[in-house]
C-alpha cells in the first residue's frame, strides 16, 4: 500500500480522533450503587441529615413516614459505619403492610436492599445495622420508602 505524503495529516488526525474517542467512551459510567454508597457515607460522616434525606424518593410519602426516616437518620448518624453492602431482595421480605387500615408499599420498584453495618459497641442491645430498600428513579439509585397505596 502506497501512502501519499499529502494524506499523512489526515491519517494522523483520524488516529487522534479514534484515540480520543476510545478514551472518552471506554471510561465506565459510575456504578449506581457506588454513587449511592458514597453519597450516604458523606452525609453520615458530616451528620448531614438533609443530604441523606435527598437520597430518598419522597413521592406519595406522608409526613409521619418522613419524620420516621429523619429520626432514623439522626439516630444512626451517631454510629460508626463499618461496611455498606447491597443484597438481593428475598422472597420473604415484607414489602407491603397495613397500619390503622392504611396499606403501605414502596414508592419505587425495589431492586436491592442496602445494608449499613455499624462498628460494634460494648452495648449488646445497640443497633448493629440499618437496612434500606433501593429503587431506581431518573437513572439513579434512590432509597425507597413506604407510601400509602391509592385505591
Amino acid at each position: 500500500m502506497k501512502i501519499n505524503a499529502n494524506s499523512i495529516p489526515n491519517i494522523l488526525l483520524f488516529l487522534v480522533i479514534i484515540g480520543i474517542s476510545n478514551l472518552v467512551y471506554s471510561k465506565e459510567k459510575p456504578n449506581l450503587g457506588q454513587v449511592l454508597i458514597k453519597n450516604y457515607k458523606v452525609a453520615h460522616t458530616k451528620g448531614d441529615v438533609e443530604a441523606a434525606m435527598d437520597l430518598v424518593h419522597w413521592v406519595g410519602v406522608d409526613e409521619n413516614v418522613k419524620k420516621s426516616i429523619r429520626t432514623g437518620f439522626e439516630r444512626n448518624f451517631k454510629r460508626i459505619i463499618k461496611e455498606i453492602e447491597f443484597v438481593n431482595i428475598s422472597k420473604d421480605d415484607i414489602l407491603e403492610y397495613e397500619v390503622r387500615g392504611i396499606t403501605y408499599r414502596p414508592n419505587l420498584d425495589v431492586i436491592k436492599r442496602m445494608e449499613v453495618h455499624y462498628t460494634p459497641t460494648d452495648n449488646k442491645f445497640d443497633v448493629k445495622s440499618s437496612s434500606y430498600l433501593i429503587g431506581i428513579y431518573e437513572g439513579k439509585y434512590k432509597i425507597t420508602t413506604a407510601a400509602p397505596v391509592v385505591k
